[in-house]
């Protein structure tokens, strides 16, 4: 009887859990009331770190339950996006690459020279790296030497230069 009670009570606690779980892994969009779209860009144990898609903005840092409150009471919006695939990668990491810079790929549309006339300093640069490596790692299964050489491809291509 215990047994069967302790049962149903795990499975109400998932059913309720399964309500509040919010994407918190590296790369998540979240909007919040002002409209602006922010990116996850570290997500530890009990730290959250939100950076907004805006020039001259500030990395916002989060306890990761006060934040889960904040998206309940809806002051954030998860925005979802499309799994990263080898279809769309290029793409992603490109868009990634703007976000740090507070950028869009709309924004490429207004600024005919955006890739020489947007620069990122050299701790962007490295955060993209890092982000990027471990990115094509994860989709198409490389090692580090293999993603390292595409990351330095797709940079030589699509990149930003450094301040």
């Amino acid at each position: 009887m215990n047994y069967n009670l302790n049962m149903k009570e795990k499975e109400k606690k998932m059913k309720e859990a399964e309500i509040l779980i919010f994407p918190t892994k590296r790369g998540s969009r979240y909007i919040d009331l002002k409209g602006v779209i922010n990116v996850i860009i570290y997500s530890g144990k009990d730290m959250i770190k939100l950076m907004p898609i805006a020039e001259n903005s500030m990395i916002d840092v989060w306890d990761k339950d006060e934040f889960h409150i904040q998206v309940s009471l809806l002051r954030f919006v998860n925005i979802p996006h499309p799994p990263i695939t080898r279809e769309n990668v290029a793409e992603h990491l490109l868009e990634y690459q703007l976000n740090i810079l507070g950028k869009t790929m709309s924004d490429t549309d207004k600024d005919e020279g955006w890739k020489s006339n947007w620069r990122m300093t050299k701790k962007q640069k490295e955060m993209f790296k890092s982000y990027s490596v471990g990115i094509l790692k994860k989709v198409f299964r490389f090692n580090t030497s293999k993603a390292l050489s595409t990351y330095e491809f797709f940079n030589k291509e699509f990149g930003l230069s450094e301040v």
